[in-house]
């Protein structure tokens, strides 16, 4: 059961990004396979500059902290700084992210 929290939790942080950033859709899906999770964000009409897409990509894309993560997920979604993104990518494994013309398309791995 944990691990489907953090699994709301990751994605909870991903369309709460969206929003905040006046996206006028957002669409979210889970896959979850024998191997692992799969998240997919997709979001029309974000307002985020090249930094705010390269900081994006910067926090998600670190190597997953199993340690940390078992202390730190329920943090996620707890305040509106940059953080919570730093725990989801410590909480994932790969993150794929792209943006073109105003609308943001992520994609979330997360090994079992």
């Amino acid at each position: 059961m944990i691990e489907v929290k953090k699994i709301a939790k990751i994605l909870n942080e991903m369309v709460t990004f969206a929003i905040s950033r006046d996206a006028t859709k957002v669409d979210s899906s889970i896959e979850r396979t024998e191997e692992q999770w799969k998240l997919t964000i997709t979001a029309l009409n974000v307002t985020c500059n090249s930094n705010c897409i390269e900081d994006l990509k910067q926090y998600l894309n670190v190597p997953r902290q199993r340690a940390s993560e078992e202390y730190y997920w329920e943090l996620t979604g707890e305040s509106d700084t940059g953080s919570e993104l730093a725990l989801v990518g410590m909480m994932i494994d790969k993150a794929i992210v792209n943006y073109e013309e105003g609308n943001l398309y992520i994609e979330l791995y997360r090994l079992k």
